[in-house]
């Protein structure tokens, strides 16, 4: 049995050439004003270290996809800053990430609602009447994403 991580980095890195903890990188970047991001602010929202953020944005800084910036004054401040090619290349990679997630983890839900995805009742209960039906998907998709995480990041 592979795991979701292991699974979402490996079709990252067929797909689009880049490990899914960069895409995180990238993605978190492209969603900022002007594309800029203190990187001990990107290190949080990312969940990892800076000595482990530092690394990847070396590697990405190396394929001109970001580049750092020592922000003037005091302190050892530093500035990532998403290129146009880092922008062209987060923005190509979505749609397969997007796919990847809901093949392994929504479309994946099948035996807690028979028959049908998420999308499929959310198509068919537009309204949510049927919310007592569906909360058993979300815990499921809760518990997931947690191992998602914590399997990217143990502590």
């Amino acid at each position: 049995m592979i795991s979701l991580p292991a699974a979402l980095d490996a079709r990252m890195q067929r797909e689009s050439q880049l490990t899914f903890f960069e895409y995180m990188v990238l993605s978190v970047l492209s969603e900022q004003p002007a594309r800029i991001m203190q990187m001990s602010a990107l290190a949080a929202r990312t969940a990892a270290s800076l000595s482990r953020l530092s690394h990847v944005v070396g590697r990405l800084e190396k394929r001109a996809l970001l580049a750092r910036n020592r922000i003037p004054g005091s302190g050892r401040r530093t500035d990532a800053t998403l290129t146009e090619a880092g922008y062209e290349v987060v923005v190509a990679a979505a749609p397969g990430h997007v796919a990847a997630v809901r093949e392994y983890l929504i479309d994946d839900l099948g035996p807690v609602f028979p028959g049908k995805t998420y999308l499929d009742w959310k198509l068919d209960d537009p309204a949510g009447r049927g919310i007592d039906v569906i909360r058993p998907i979300r815990d499921e998709i809760e518990q997931r994403i947690r191992g998602l995480l914590t399997a990217l990041h143990p502590h």
